[in-house]
């Protein structure tokens, strides 16, 4: 994301360098019309976005006097256009006046952490295009790294819904790099923003395709919402309550922990999975069952049965037998047994999760001998 930080933000030395005095932005926009001649901007529609690259324009990074050469290109500014210029150049100038005039990393960093938002104001004050938030996601990945005449070229282009949706995203991983972070909580937005054009797409297939798909993803940031796209309507609503668990409950595991994933989505999202991977599967606890049959259908008779045994034989508990089963498997979960260690299965069983175990009326007898 640091595609997003600005190099050449002149105006800080609007405001800061020697030579712009008496020619403070906020004389900017009034009428001169009595002042001898001079141009009457009051009526000037030109946009605070124009000024920077009117300074890119006539090189002012280039002047000997930086802000004398800014301010020649922010005299004509509209009326409508002045309060948005001077809080971007107030902002650059008392956030980022500690940068030397050549350091242009420094002062690209200093006004992506402190001033994000004013200069996405300036940049996108009465300047729209057509792009929708996608479009202008994809344009400014396109864009070399600190490239800030190509992403004010992206802003420009954007439609006013389009930069409404994108700024929440810069600011975003503005936020999150100013604290130190690695960018993952701005994940949603992102891919709400670049993949939304899958949104209003529907499909036939399954959502047990959706898991298929979605297990080849890798790096595709659109990847999850274009495998979305391909699924019928019930399936959509099914993976979306999926994915909606996932989020909500997993979202400190890091991306290629698989351990971390494996584990909280088994431990909190199960039945959003089974739903999704066996809609033929009766809902867990709405069967006749009592507990240990439930319990001896998994265990004993799933065996190279697919992913849909283990949640038929849960549908085919009764409300009670699901709620004594599902307490004596997480106490199972809890003790932490591994394949072999025989031991530890012995103190989970006999000791550890006896009540449960006798809750649900199974006899050691049944458990290998224990």
């Amino acid at each position: 994301m640091y595609k997003f930080i600005p190099i050449v933000l002149l105006s800080v030395f609007v405001l800061a360098c020697p030579g712009s005095e008496g020619s403070s932005p906020g004389a900017v926009g009034n009428d001169t019309s009595s002042n001898g001649g001079g141009q009457d901007t009051s009526v000037s529609t030109v946009a605070c976005g124009e000024v920077l690259h009117c300074s890119r324009d006539n090189n002012c990074s280039d002047s000997d006097n930086i802000g004398a050469c800014v301010q020649a290109c922010a005299v004509e500014l509209g009326a409508a256009s002045v309060g948005t210029w001077e809080a971007y150049a107030a902002c650059s100038a008392e956030q980022c006046s500690f940068c030397d005039v050549d350091n242009e990393d420094c002062l690209g960093g200093c006004i992506f952490l402190n001033c994000t938002s004013e200069w996405f104001e300036c940049m996108s004050h009465q300047t729209s295009g057509t792009a929708d938030c996608a479009e202008t996601f994809a344009c400014n990945d396109a864009c070399s790294d600190g490239d800030l005449h190509c992403l004010q070229d992206c802003v420009e282009k954007a439609s006013v819904e389009g930069q409404a949706a994108y700024f929440p995203v810069l600011e975003c991983f503005a936020n999150s790099v100013a604290n130190n972070g690695s960018g993952d909580e701005c994940a949603e937005l992102a891919v709400d923003c670049a993949c939304s054009h899958f949104d209003a797409m529907q499909g036939t297939a399954e959502c047990t395709e959706f898991l298929d798909c979605t297990d080849e993803c890798e790096d595709d940031l659109c990847c999850f919402p274009e495998c979305r796209s391909k699924l019928n309507e019930e399936a959509q609503a099914q993976s979306d309550v999926l994915m909606d668990c996932i989020f909500d409950k997993c979202s400190n595991c890091e991306d290629g922990d698989d351990e971390c994933w494996g584990t909280c989505i088994g431990e909190n999202c199960m039945e959003s999975v089974w739903t999704c991977q066996c809609p033929d599967a009766p809902a867990s606890g709405t069967g006749t069952a009592d507990c240990s049959t439930a319990f001896e259908c998994i265990t004993d008779g799933c065996e190279g049965k697919g992913p849909c045994c283990a949640p038929t034989c849960l549908g085919e508990a009764s409300p009670e037998a699901y709620e004594q089963l599902d307490a004596f498997f997480g106490c199972i979960q809890d003790c932490g047994c591994g394949d072999g260690e025989d031991f530890c299965w012995l103190q989970c069983l006999t000791a550890k999760c006896k009540d449960e175990r006798e809750e649900c009326g199974v006899s050691l007898g049944g458990l290998g001998g224990f």
